[in-house]
């Protein structure tokens, strides 16, 4: 670990050369300089193994998670179809397995995880299974049944985003019909958010509407009624 010379000093000469205080002439042991050296070197190795072996054990206990839910569904299916099987207390008691629920359910088992594997490869979150569009999407291809095609990337930002954008303008139209009838008041509400910039909102309310106009950051201002007034006119003429 050491240098191993030898030379005559006293002990703070030799702590000072051995613990890498350069003074009065003294230098740092080589030996001590390598080791720490190689000791830094050896640590950042064990870190990065430590990295990518907590990666790999991550991966391996999703997958393992992923394997037991499909073996667990296979398991239950088995036990439901086997000759002489008491079925499962989903089902009502007395209804027998029929050829079609037994030729289905495999189908059903692989479609869940075939949804399953794209929510986990597209990096999406969980609740998009539970979102209205999600389930209003299924349903309209389980209308389709197999002659659904699935829209290309073209489509989807092309006449299909053209569809989209219509029908949101289709709605916020019906809903500003009543305005024409009993107009609008203009209204605006203040906060200040976490950040400490003190926020202005501007909102048209109606008949069974609220629409968010603008939010204007107002650092440096005073908020007094002159500054709201100027501040819709500005933006509402």
């Amino acid at each position: 670990m050491f240098c191993l010379k030898s030379f005559n000093g006293t002990p703070d000469r030799i702590c000072c050369h051995v613990g890498g205080v350069t003074k009065c002439g003294i230098k740092v042991c080589p030996g001590v300089t390598k080791v720490a050296d190689e000791t830094d070197e050896d640590f950042k190795t064990r870190r990065e193994e430590f990295k990518n072996a907590r990666t790999l054990c991550k991966d391996f206990k999703r997958k393992q998670l992923e394997s037991s839910e499909a073996e667990r569904a296979r398991a239950v299916l088995r036990a439901n179809t086997a000759p002489g099987a008491v079925p499962s207390a989903r089902r009502k008691r007395g209804r027998q397995t029929s050829i079609a629920d037994s030729l289905t359910q495999p189908k059903l088992i692989a479609a869940q995880e075939a949804v399953a594997q794209a929510v986990f490869e597209t990096d999406s979150s969980f609740n998009i299974l539970e979102h209205d569009a999600w389930k209003e999407a299924f349903a309209r291809v389980a209308e389709c049944g197999p002659c659904f095609v699935s829209p290309t990337c073209r489509q989807v930002g092309g006449d299909l985003l053209d569809k989209a954008h219509k029908k949101v303008q289709d709605d916020i139209n019906t809903q500003r019909q009543p305005v024409q009838k009993f107009g609008l008041t203009l209204v605006s509400d203040g906060a200040t958010y976490m950040s400490k910039r003190p926020i202005l909102n501007l909102l048209a309310v109606g008949a069974n509407l609220v629409e968010f106009i603008k939010a204007q950051n107002c650092e440096g201002k005073v908020k007094d009624k002159e500054f709201i007034a100027q501040f819709i006119i500005d933006d509402t003429g």
